[in-house]
């Protein structure tokens, strides 16, 4: 079955589903793939952090009062950092909330879904992809669905077709990191309203969390730069345990917890510059375009934050009648403009810490002090 949009977005998560709503009104015909059926899991740490309902309800009022009324979640109104048996706690001036990413995403997804005029496609995994003069011809397995479009928006991930045969990017250690998590009951000690961050000097650059997600259920996971894992043979779920069996705080915590779900892994794909995001009739959005915090881990605000910017270029593409890769080069601009500063800062202290694992100790001994 051949099927004609102006646009097709790859890839129904925050970043997918943020361009979705962003170009709704815009009177351009918009298909919305994904390969899973929602709901579908995610790993993640399941933190919603400020920024990204800051930019949420810029883009849509009602899909920001929609969660917020949503009932399976966490407010967080603080983080506590452990390192050496010292700790620090930081309270956190916007609003942030914690929820599983099965459930965020299958919100957000059910709104794009009831709520706008997008297309939506479940279950369909595309296969292969064409350049031509019109724009792209993109085939499902095995031809079940062909595409036509003008533009594609990858939002598949780092590891998704678009990245893979349109801006052919590929992920290197140093602009990278992997984690694990799994969910616990009855961790001891536990603040519904604050997540928990440890660092270890033999772990870093990178951190183990607990995040609470709802009446004594946990997110825990251990995150790390690769070029570290590699550096140090690290075995992610050897250093998970081992973070909890040498620190007497966690042995505490952890004593009587029972482990509900197996182990998972994934990419985080922290922000670059060096990155291809956009081209003819293209553009990259999410962690396709490598946009996570070095720091925080954090991927939701970047996401929501390209989806709506690359909404806004692709529209001029179609006033101006222009989809060359000079003129899409506008999206990369605007959308380094207003991440450059923090994510760079950030990539500094990352490698900062890397190199220098002792600043942890001047920092906790100086904030130490101020509280």
């Amino acid at each position: 079955m051949n099927i004609n949009f102006d646009i097709v977005i790859i890839g129904a998560g925050p970043a997918g589903c943020s361009c979705a709503l962003a170009l709704n009104n815009s009177g351009l015909k918009v298909a919305l793939i994904d390969k899973s059926y929602f709901p579908r899991d995610k790993i993640c740490g399941d933190a919603i952090p400020g920024k990204a309902l800051k930019y949420l309800k810029e883009l849509s009022p009602e899909f920001y009062t929609t969660f917020l009324n949503y009932s399976d979640k966490l407010s967080i109104q603080k983080t506590a950092f452990f390192y050496n048996n010292k700790q620090l706690e930081y309270k956190w001036k916007l609003d942030a909330y914690n929820c599983k990413r099965v459930d965020f995403d299958n919100l957000y997804f059910n709104f794009i879904k009831y709520k706008t005029t997008t297309t939506i496609f479940e279950g369909v995994l595309i296969n292969e992809i064409e350049k031509n003069k019109n724009g792209f011809k993109i085939f499902s397995k095995n031809n079940e669905l062909v595409f036509n479009t003008k533009f594609i928006v990858g939002a598949d991930g780092v590891n998704g077709i678009t990245s893979k045969t349109i801006s052919k990017n590929t992920l290197k250690n140093k602009h990278s990191g992997m984690a694990i998590r799994t969910y616990y009951k009855g961790i001891k000690n536990i603040e519904n309203n604050r997540t928990e961050v440890y660092f270890n000097k033999k772990f870093m650059p990178g951190y183990f969390w607990i995040f609470p997600v709802s009446e004594n259920l946990c997110n825990v996971g251990f995150g790390m730069k690769v070029t570290n894992i590699v550096k140090k043979k690290i075995t992610l779920k050897n250093a998970f345990h081992e973070f909890i069996n040498n620190s007497e705080i966690l042995k505490e915590k952890f004593k009587n917890a029972e482990i509900i779900d197996n182990l998972k892994g994934g990419i985080i794909p922290f922000w670059s510059k060096n990155k291809i995001i956009s081209g003819d009739n293209f553009i990259s959005i999410g962690d396709a375009a490598s946009l996570v915090d070095p720091i925080s881990g954090d991927g939701i605000a970047n996401a929501v934050l390209s989806g709506k910017l690359a909404a806004n270029q692709i529209i001029n593409c179609f006033v101006n009648n222009d989809f060359s890769s000079k003129f899409i080069k506008n999206y990369d601009k605007d959308l380094y403009k207003k991440t450059i500063s923090e994510m760079k800062n950030n990539l500094f202290i990352q490698k900062i810490i890397s190199s220098f694992p002792f600043t942890l100790d001047a920092l906790f001994l100086i904030k130490g002090r101020k509280n």
